[in-house]
């Protein structure tokens, strides 16, 4: 409905079933052809394209300048967006257009000034009994240029609410093509897919493990949304081991990085890749390397729930090296050589207190960010100095992981940071605060009485977003565009 406003897939696994049955009658399948697809890799004319600004996930916008130490403390709100659902998508902008989701199962279109565009429905899931009795679209979008037809075209592609991916003209919202890569009301897609040399990438989980379903990373072709490669993270017959955190690219060595949940039930003693970091090839989506959460750090539901983040470290020996690290529920950030993850964590640090309960802090889910220099981390329940805290804001040295400032705040932060030089934003319960990236001093702080900001913010040309979850399932949230009084 639009309204205009090291295991590859064989031909006997189940997911060769799907693609070749199921999918091929929901897919709209056109011949495949070597087209180039490229999602924008940085943010030089101060557009977010994708979930967390970039394919290493670093959710820095280095071009920003109107939002910066000085006039961060000044930001209002300029206008505000009356959803008809909880919104838990990052707002994505490009080219004066807000794309966001929300759990009334539409994508909707938006211009920077607030005004609707279009929205295109993209599904949602039925689950009576589960946590809620219905799950609404989750994945934020990449905006790209793909060939359709000899001509290029700019979409947005996006998970929906109904375990298929979609390709939507980015001016209309109609829609270019849908492929379901999961069985509706069962598989999930939490994540936000990155497009790379041509291809999109995207994990699939279940609906809160209700029930655990077979899991694993999708290679699609950008232009058709063919399936090309599937990378099982569980043996065919396993369910669990589900990708919830997006993947993460280090485009210089075309791998892809993503973590995972807990594993379910197998049929026999198989090897699984539950609680793991795990790298694969950008190319046919090989398995290149793995890491598991040991025996001692696993705590109930041990999933890694946080986004992988690329960055850098001067290590002993080695020098400059690139690296990747995410948090745990257990609260415990793992900083790895991204080309060598099966040696195991460079180095470890606890960044958060493991409780159990997602509505007080209890888990840790929140992605880093990373401006070049600086690791900043924000999180839930936590001890600073001896004082018990509902959240923090933290920044890290990448080569040790050592605090070099802690903020302790009174709401739990579940969402990833998001940088611009000088300010480091994040949502933390019904709050959205900036602080200093040098000292931690809180510059900036808004308070929404009933919202909830689970989300990531993002930032586009002098405006930062924040999307308003209150109430899930049902009730309506909200999108707000907070920026500096104009000169």
């Amino acid at each position: 409905m639009h309204r205009h406003l090291p295991r590859l897939v064989s031909p006997r696994t189940l997911w060769s079933f799907l693609v070749s049955g199921v999918l091929a009658l929901l897919c709209l399948s056109v011949a495949w052809q070597p087209i180039q697809a490229h999602a924008l890799r940085s943010v030089p004319s101060k557009d977010w394209p994708m979930y967390l600004g970039s394919p290493g996930r670093t959710s820095y916008a280095a071009g920003e300048t109107a939002i910066n130490p000085v006039t961060a403390p000044t930001l209002t709100t300029q206008w505000t967006i009356n959803a008809n659902g909880p919104v838990t998508t990052e707002p994505i902008v490009v080219g004066g257009m807000v794309y966001w989701a929300s759990w009334d199962g539409y994508e909707h279109a938006s211009d920077t000034a607030g005004q609707p565009l279009w929205s295109t429905w993209v599904g949602d899931s039925s689950t009576p009994h589960c946590d809620f009795t219905r799950y609404g679209p989750s994945s934020s979008g990449v905006v790209t240029t793909i060939q359709r037809h000899g001509q290029n075209r700019r979409v947005l592609i996006v998970g929906g609410g109904d375990s298929q991916m979609y390709a939507l003209r980015a001016g209309t919202g109609k829609v270019v093509w849908k492929t379901r890569i999961g069985l509706q009301n069962s598989g999930f897609i939490w994540d936000s897919p990155i497009v790379y040399r041509g291809m999109v990438i995207i994990g699939l989980a279940s609906v809160s493990d209700c029930p655990l379903v077979p899991s694993g990373v999708f290679e699609l072709n950008a232009s058709t949304g063919k399936i090309v490669h599937v990378y099982e993270t569980a043996l065919s017959g396993c369910v669990g081991d589900g990708i919830w955190g997006s993947p993460a690219l280090d485009a210089a060595r075309g791998t892809i990085y993503v973590d995972t949940g807990n594993p379910g039930t197998c049929p026999q003693s198989l090897l699984t890749y539950g609680e793991s970091m795990i790298e694969l090839s950008a190319r046919d989506l090989s398995l290149l390397g793995h890491w598991e959460v040991p025996p001692a750090q696993q705590v109930d539901d041990a999933d890694f729930g946080a986004t992988p983040t690329i960055f850098q470290a001067t290590l002993p020996t080695l020098g400059k090296t690139e690296m990747v690290g995410a948090v745990n529920k257990n609260g415990i950030y793992y900083a790895f050589r991204a080309d060598h993850l099966g040696a195991g964590p460079v180095w470890e640090k606890r960044i958060g207190l493991f409780q159990g309960n997602p509505f007080n802090g209890g888990i840790n889910l929140g992605s880093a960010a990373w401006n070049g220099k600086r690791l900043f981390a924000a999180e839930g329940q936590t001890t600073i100095a001896g004082n018990t805290c509902a959240g923090s804001i933290r920044a890290m040295n990448p080569n040790t992981g050592k605090f070099l400032w802690q903020t302790c705040v009174t709401h739990y932060c579940q969402g990833a940071v998001t940088v611009v030089p000088g300010v480091a934003f994040a949502g933390c319960g019904n709050q959205v605060l900036g602080v200093s990236t040098q000292d931690g001093q809180v510059l900036y702080h808004l308070a929404v009485p009933g919202a909830a900001f689970p989300a990531p913010l993002s930032v586009s040309n002098g405006t930062l977003y924040a999307s308003d979850a209150r109430g899930l399932p049902d009730t309506p949230g909200h999108i707000y565009a907070l920026a500096p009084p104009s000169s």
